[in-house]
């Protein structure tokens, strides 16, 4: 399973019909995995499809897995070539990680030119459905399949707004948590170091009367 430690790009599309990115991955030794992700709701289709330069031999393995936040994995390719379609189902609300790692294979050297380069293209939700096979199985008119189309759009936008919201609240709950703590432990810090200096100057003054150095 590859360790998420990435560079992260959040993909905040709500009106979108394709999602496409081009990138390239260097080759190392020990890659950091580079990771996309996207907010897809609840039983939502997904549609991954993925091409890549370079062939078998050339001294890189690369490596793409497909998890949501739940630790589902839906997709894991250990030697990605030429060109990988995925289609999954979602059972959501949940978010998507598309993760790479370009791993130089046994006895290859680490080189600037040893990379491979990516074009990705991401379709979930409503994107990633077909309408005019819709129109079709259910004899819509063209206006009814678009209207069909709009009503999944606000939807999904719906579901992210509310995934957003959650996630607001429950960062800001930890908030208040961490800063009532914070709080209660700077009380607790001040009410020692009272109690301490004032059991100090009790006993010093013990000390010095026992001495006689003061009345």
């Amino acid at each position: 399973m590859f360790l998420f430690k990435p560079l992260i790009l959040l993909f905040s599309l709500i009106v979108c019909s394709v999602q496409a990115v081009h990138f390239d991955i260097p080759a190392e030794s020990n890659p950091q995995a580079f990771c996309l992700r996207e907010y897809a709701g609840e039983k939502t289709l997904m549609i991954v499809s993925v091409r890549t330069s370079g062939n078998r031999g050339d001294g890189q393995k690369l490596s793409m897995e497909i998890k949501d936040s739940q630790g589902t994995i839906h997709s894991s390719v250990q030697n990605l070539i030429d060109e990988e379609r995925i289609v999954s189902e979602v059972s959501g609300p949940t978010v998507i990680d598309i993760c790479f790692m370009n791993t130089l294979t046994p006895g290859a050297m680490e080189s600037n030119h040893k990379k491979r380069s990516v074009k990705l293209d991401f379709n979930i939700g409503a994107d990633a459905q077909d309408y005019s096979a819709l129109q079709k199985a259910y004899n819509l008119e063209p206006v009814e399949a678009d209207l069909q189309r709009a009503k999944d759009f606000i939807n999904e936008v719906k579901g992210k707004m509310y995934y957003l919201q959650t996630r607001e609240t429950k960062f800001r709950n930890t908030n208040e948590s961490t800063n009532e703590r914070v709080k209660n432990f700077a009380y607790f810090t001040f009410i020692t170091l009272i109690v301490l200096v004032t059991w100090q100057i009790l006993y010093l003054r013990s000390f010095f009367q026992r001495k006689h150095l003061i009345p």
